[in-house]
């Protein structure tokens, strides 16, 4: 993700920690660090069916109720990437000599629009002979949480102290940002 966009682009609460922490590091050049962008993780399109140590979470794809809800007209590309992937690259990263890491890296696993990503969902589910379900939610009514419900979310929502209402801000937050371009990394 990247978390220099404008807010408008990105209301993610924490963003404004991320962006001290990047200034803060800045102040030190002798510091050896990488700032590692992946965008969003993949494991979330395969939940429930792919192994992950992420705790449930979805959006924009609910494969076990074969529904599907897209930000806007889907036409902006998302950069997909697992994170066995990401666990790989910083393990790698970290095994170079430190005056080798970049100031910032990018892993890009798969980079696909969100039409052409549910489009692909839809191609697999009616093999089984269901039925696809796909809703474009405006991002006007994104930015204001009001966003269509994937059913497989509902036992979400007793991860966060105030359940739905935390679970919708998150989701709306990163379909904003999905619809804005902040998850096309490069």
């Amino acid at each position: 993700m990247n978390i220099c966009k404008p807010t408008m682009d990105m209301p993610y609460s924490p963003r404004g920690e991320f962006l001290r922490a990047r200034e803060e590091l800045d102040r030190h050049p002798n510091l050896t660090y990488s700032l590692i962008r992946n965008g969003y993780f993949m494991d979330y399109l395969g939940m429930p069916y792919v192994e992950s140590y992420l705790h449930p979470l979805y959006n924009i794809l609910d494969l076990a109720a074969c529904k599907a809800v897209i930000p806007g007209d889907g036409d902006v590309p998302v950069v997909w990437t697992h994170t066995q992937d990401v666990a790989k690259f910083v393990a790698a990263l970290t095994d170079m000599p430190t005056k080798q890491w970049p100031r910032e890296a990018a892993i890009v696993g798969e980079r696909i629009t969100l039409n052409s990503l549910v489009d692909l969902a839809a191609q697999v589910t009616v093999l089984n002979g269901t039925t696809f379900e796909i809703v474009h939610d405006p991002v006007v009514s994104v930015k204001h949480k009001r966003i269509t419900k994937l059913p497989s979310n509902r036992p979400c929502y007793a991860y966060f102290s105030r359940g739905k209402e935390d679970l919708d801000e998150i989701i709306s937050t990163q379909m904003v940002g999905m619809a804005a371009g902040v998850f096309d990394i490069k």
